[in-house]
């Protein structure tokens, strides 16, 4: 049976035996981290080496090999440089979603702000929109089918930043977080993908394609309704639209005045009749 600590520790002792001293960083990520994983997880390790480059690319390769399940490795490699000047946007993530065992993984990260961590949701919550209607616009029915699953663990991180903003709680597990949410329709979003995980299936025509929306409240919500009424609808509010909302997040468009953006949001009934048009 695969241990998760007896790979770890294989692992740190190939990296240590090749790199030596340049070997500054160990840590553990994913669903082998959260007791999520099953036979067929990823293995999301994170390494951080004195001065990468591409023949130590090359290297790791061979001690992944080495150490055995190779199809399954998976994480992410770097230099202290490039982690020290990495996007503050991803940095709360990265601290509060990595387990060190090998060095601190906060001495070699860039200062972050509660705004880069709202910023992180704000470019989650575009990059999701638009994924789901590039895909449903241009991918098979097929594709769409078998890529919603994978798409729901956006919703989670999504989720998990969202509730650790209004409570200062950053909770690890879908069953922490599921347990702690106060928005059932949040807690509906994310059961379902939670069974889906789990190999619970749906019913991919009773989806409604994801829309964005502007409650009275002045917030902006990306909505998966289902088309049947009374269906799961699964609402991830955002911050203030008129601050930064932009399917196409870019770091300028957020720090651009609320003057230079606009954005035009459709809705659609199930029927696909427009419902309403707006520009913010």
């Amino acid at each position: 049976m695969f241990s998760i600590e007896e790979y770890i520790e294989s692992l740190t002792a190939e990296l240590q035996a090749c790199f030596g001293k340049r070997l500054l960083y160990l840590g553990l990520q994913g669903s082998y981290l959260r007791d999520e994983a099953t036979e067929s997880s990823d293995i999301d390790i994170m390494v951080i080496l004195e001065n990468m480059s591409v023949t130590d690319l090359d290297n790791y390769r061979k001690i992944l090999v080495k150490v055995g399940n190779y199809e399954r490795s998976c994480g992410f490699i770097c230099g202290r440089e490039e982690m020290q000047r990495w996007n503050p946007l991803e940095v709360c993530q990265l601290l509060h979603t990595t387990k060190d065992y090998y060095g601190r993984l906060a001495d070699y990260m860039p200062p972050c702000t509660a705004e880069d961590q709202r910023n992180y949701v704000k470019l989650s919550l575009g990059n999701l929109f638009h994924e789901l209607c590039h895909r449903y616009i241009h991918a098979a029915r097929e594709r769409n089918v078998s890529a919603f699953p994978y798409t729901c663990k956006s919703v989670f991180f999504i989720l998990q930043n969202m509730h650790y903003l209004s409570s200062g709680d950053f909770l690890s597990t879908k069953q922490e977080l599921l347990e702690a949410l106060q928005d059932e329709e949040d807690k509906r979003a994310l059961a379902l993908g939670m069974n889906l995980k789990a190999g619970g299936d749906y019913d991919f025509d009773d989806v409604r394609v994801v829309s964005t929306c502007v409650g009275s409240d002045g917030k902006a919500n990306i909505v998966i309704r289902r088309r049947s009424p009374g269906g799961l609808s699964a609402n991830i509010p955002g911050r203030s639209v008129r601050s930064a909302a932009y399917m196409y997040w870019t770091l300028q468009a957020m720090r651009a005045p609320a003057a230079a953006l606009e954005m035009r949001l459709l809705a659609f009934d199930p029927q696909g009749q427009q419902r309403w048009n707006v520009s913010l």
